[in-house]
């Protein structure tokens, strides 16, 4: 991606000095499925999983939350860790008004029964 150099090219609005909101979209994630997810240590424990996803970015004319963080989730499927189906309205998430220069979306798929 950089050559191996240590170090990643700015975005052009950075660059160019483009205000914040040059580069805004919103984004749009539905969650389907999965498929043979991991047991943890306890192998007689069936994981209940669900989505997790934390979106970083600010917006620095409109602060929403604080520090730009916005988290997420889709809601669990209990006992199916091999192939949990999410696929519904609710599974659905809209973040409006996202640089797409700057955010980052993190995306996990954690267990209900370890993290609650």
């Amino acid at each position: 991606m950089n050559g191996g150099k240590g170090w990643v090219l700015k975005p052009e609005n950075i660059r160019k000095c483009m205000p914040w909101s040059s580069n805004i979209k919103n984004l749009w994630i539905k969650v389907i499925s999965a498929n043979q997810l991991p047991r943890g240590t306890d192998k007689n424990d069936v994981v209940d999983p669900y989505v997790s996803f934390d979106l970083y970015d600010c917006n620095p004319g409109h602060v929403k939350v604080v520090k730009g963080y916005v988290n997420q989730k889709t809601r669990r499927v209990k006992n199916n860790g091999w192939n949990p189906e999410w696929n519904t309205k609710e599974d659905e998430f809209n973040f409006d008004s996202v640089n797409a220069d700057s955010a980052f979306l993190v995306i996990k798929v954690k267990d209900q029964d370890k993290y609650g």
